[in-house]
């Protein structure tokens, strides 16, 4: 059993080392937050905590990292993606962020009639599919994330 959670809402930052975007400056429906970071030392560990209503999802571009949920920890490295799902509590499973490159976001998945400019049908679809995941670690397709990373630098 993890240890107490606590509800984490992330608010503005920018940095040298991480940028995190939140709602009322990214003004897109149902995307609660968007961040970057990108470190060349370790920093601390990230606390047991949970998103309310939010999907979480985490791209590691380069480094490692290691995420626990429901009593496993995930070990990552560049090129992977992760999922915590909606009030699940998830922590770095006490080991220090190592230097890295990651980006990760947030999506409320609490009204299909408010995300991402789609309509009511759409939305249900997502979430719906987003839910039956049936592995947390997604293997990223090089090429596309090497264009993504491109467009986001």
């Amino acid at each position: 059993m993890e240890p107490f959670a606590a509800e984490l809402t992330d608010t503005p930052l920018n940095t040298k080392e991480r940028k995190i975007l939140t709602d009322s400056f990214l003004n897109i429906p149902g995307l609660r937050m968007f961040g970057c970071h990108s470190t060349t030392y370790a920093i601390p560990a990230l606390e047991w905590h949970y998103h309310r209503d939010c999907f979480e999802f985490v791209f590691v571009a380069r480094g490692s990292a290691r995420f626990s949920v429901d009593g496993h920890t995930y070990p990552l490295s560049g090129g992977e993606l992760f999922v915590t799902f909606p009030n699940e509590a998830h922590s770095s499973d006490s080991s220090p962020m190592v230097p890295q490159q990651m980006y990760w976001f947030q999506l409320e998945a609490d009204d299909p009639g408010r995300l991402l400019y789609l309509n009511r049908e759409a939305a249900g679809l997502l979430l719906e599919q987003l839910r039956s995941l049936k592995s947390r670690v997604i293997q990223m397709d090089p090429d596309k994330t090497a264009s993504l990373l491109r467009a986001l630098t």
